[in-house]
């Protein structure tokens, strides 16, 4: 058993990891701003709180932990490119306050969750996958704060004593206790369902890679479970599958057709941001033997059992979506 700490632990992938660990035998904690509420965690009653500012945290707050998930901080374009300034205080400045004080703490490991957003390529070749040893190159605000953000972590690495890991995420999707519909897939699947419409941005011909959450949740504990001597100082890739948001979507159109719904795919014009890339989990794969278990179709089927269930808020609930959250929240 370990002791973890989970910043940012109420969250979309935070109250999903908590369950992971508590699964596996983990004693878990949660420091948590509670920005977008408590509901990912509020029926979890082995889980201790601290209602936090991550940006404000001292070593005290970690003594005594093995290990220290950061999971804060802005997690899409659009919160950043809403308020550049608070993204970076949260993905780049807090990440470095948190770092330090794990540090100084005496806690043996700090894992840094950033994203594939970091690689930035605009063209993907049929079978290039970006590896980590490819250098990256972000060009928004969100992907460069998290690449800022891996680099103020590891700053504080030291061999042995305090171990710091990077993983870099694929766009992470499928149902979670705190619900966002603000991602790609769940995007797809919460247009599908209310208006029996998929749009396709310049056709959907894109790829990205993509994550179920709980693969996500998985690599997470492997990470903290795994040597320091194999992870410590090292960035990792993960990904379910690599696609086109076109293939997706018409996956997601299958599996909801098999129940019964008639789904259209429809293309739009295209967005301002644009990303088209494929990442390589192989090494995350060979170093602790993750695999993924989840797909399109598998997300797809959680996502309307879930719903079904009514496990899901309303589809118009403006808490699904984080932008919505901050825009409430600082121009009220």
């Amino acid at each position: 058993m370990m002791k973890v700490m989970v910043v940012g632990g109420a969250g979309y992938v935070g109250s999903v990891l908590c369950r992971e660990l508590l699964t596996h035998g983990h004693e878990v904690r949660v420091l948590d701003s509670l920005l977008f509420g408590d509901q990912g965690i509020r029926d979890l009653n082995e889980v201790s709180l601290s209602e936090v500012n991550a940006s404000e945290v001292y070593p005290s707050v970690f003594r005594g932990l093995d290990a220290v998930v950061n999971l804060a901080g802005f997690s899409n374009d659009p919160t950043a490119e809403f308020r550049p300034d608070i993204n970076w205080n949260y993905n780049v400045s807090t990440a470095a306050r948190i770092a330090w004080a794990a540090c100084e703490a005496g806690v043996p490991r700090l894992v840094y969750a950033s994203s594939a957003s970091v690689y930035h390529a605009e063209n993907a070749e049929f079978d290039a996958e970006i590896t980590e040893r490819h250098i990256a190159n972000p060009h928004f605000h969100y992907s460069t704060s998290k690449l800022a953000g891996e680099m103020a972590s590891l700053t504080f690495h030291k061999p042995s004593k305090f171990d710091v890991t990077v993983l870099r995420k694929g766009t992470v999707c499928g149902p979670s206790p705190r619900m966002r519909f603000d991602l790609l897939l769940n995007t797809v699947f919460r247009s599908a369902m209310t208006t029996g419409v998929i749009e396709l941005h310049g056709g959907g011909w894109v790829y990205r890679p993509l994550l179920g959450i709980r693969d996500a949740a998985r690599a997470y504990r492997m990470l903290i479970e795994a040597p320091g001597e194999i992870v410590g100082g090292q960035i990792f890739n993960a990904t379910s599958e690599n696609g086109t948001v076109r293939s997706y979507a018409e996956r997601m159109a299958g599996v909801l057709g098999l129940a019964g719904r008639k789904i259209e795919c429809q293309a739009v014009p295209q967005r301002n941001i644009v990303r088209s890339y494929k990442i390589s989990a192989r090494k995350i794969m060979e170093r602790l033997g993750w695999v993924p278990l989840e797909s399109a179709e598998s997300i797809s089927g959680d996502l309307l059992a879930a719903h079904e269930k009514g496990e899901l808020p309303a589809f118009d609930d403006p808490n699904t979506e984080n932008i919505k959250v901050m825009e409430r929240l600082l121009c009220a």
